[in-house]
């Protein structure tokens, strides 16, 4: 049982005035942490802002569908890391979802990803 669960329980049987409000107030205090937790991002994505921008940017850059293989290795060429081909499918997943990039069809369990043509990456340059 969670707090909230254990909270809402008591608010439902109403044991007393003060035990009822003192639950109110504990999960009105529970929705304020968690709209809070909604509304900021989390360290791994402000730190992914960067890499993802680089990699719309090397789509831009080189036109067409490339593997993850292919734009791995760009992103770490321009960026000077190592970045894992897991973590770069990760991030293009990411961009699909956010509509900024295509996924081809898969062939040969290779799956090719493309720059949506309506939602060109002009904010970086010199890439």
């Amino acid at each position: 049982m969670t707090g909230r669960e254990f909270f809402e329980k008591v608010i439902e049987e109403n044991i007393s005035s003060d035990v009822t409000e003192y639950a109110e107030k504990q999960v009105a205090l529970l929705d304020a942490r968690n709209a809070k937790r909604a509304s900021t991002p989390s360290k791994k994505a402000v730190e992914n802002v960067p890499i993802k921008d680089i990699i719309l940017a090397v789509l831009e850059n080189n036109g067409g569908e490339k593997t993850t293989k292919v734009i791995a290795a760009a992103v770490n060429s321009i960026n000077k890391t190592e970045y894992s081909v897991q973590k770069i499918s990760a991030l293009l997943t990411q961009l699909v979802n956010e509509g900024k990039v295509e996924k081809g069809k898969p062939e040969k369990k290779l799956c090719t990803y493309q720059l949506k043509p309506e939602c060109p990456n002009t904010f970086i340059t010199g890439v």
